[in-house]
């Protein structure tokens, strides 16, 4: 997965230096795995400080209290990294898109479900829904007012009822999604019903 996002992040940072005439920018040269695992580890941190809409030098005097100068990125690379991050070859995209509405990033998260189910034996299954904040363009962006979080991408899951333990997902882009990758009997049934046949095929 690292090395997926690498790859087309550091295609997009190309464009950007050659559409922008900054070939010798640090700003702009290519990223790495270790690099990109800083930026994601930086990523974290601002979810669980719930700090989404703080600068990175606040962000970064947290890290040396908690001690973890490792993750330090400076400022207006990691603005750079997060305008150019990319999960996909954006030259197939539009085609992929035609039978795909989440081709942006689904090769990465279906590649996340997968070593999700390698890594872990499902025991009591719980299947509920999920809303990643998201307020960015998306054509299956929805609102649902009785969150938290109101704008994002809802996503079907099935994790463990012990600890919620993310086993299964699939992403919802519209009324008729739940049922994708279903045989024609089973699309029959109730669509709750078709996200529930759908979750379960990996057990």
């Amino acid at each position: 997965m690292i090395n997926e996002i690498v790859q087309q992040t550091n295609v997009k940072l190309n464009d950007v230096r050659l559409s922008h005439r900054k070939q010798n920018s640090p700003d702009y040269k290519d990223t790495d795995a270790i690099e990109l695992k800083r930026f994601i580890g930086l990523l974290m941190l601002s979810s669980i400080c719930k700090s989404g809409h703080e600068n990175m030098l606040s962000l970064t005097m947290k890290l040396v209290v908690l001690h973890s100068e490792q993750l330090v990125i400076l400022q207006k690379r990691f603005e750079k990294l997060l305008q150019c991050l990319q999960f996909d070859d954006k030259n197939t995209r539009d085609e992929r898109r035609e039978h795909d509405g989440t081709a942006a990033i689904s090769f990465i998260f279906k590649k996340f479900v997968l070593n999700s189910q390698n890594c872990f034996n499902l025991g009591t299954a719980y299947v509920d829904k999920m809303l990643v904040g998201f307020r960015g363009k998306c054509k299956f962006r929805i609102y649902m007012p009785n969150k938290s979080v109101k704008y994002g991408i809802k996503i079907l899951s099935l994790t463990d009822a012990r600890n919620s333990y993310f086993y299964n997902g699939c992403i919802y882009t519209g009324k008729d999604s739940d049922g994708q990758t279903l045989s024609k009997n089973e699309n029959k049934v109730q669509k709750p019903t078709q996200a529930v046949i759908r979750l379960a095929k990996p057990l």
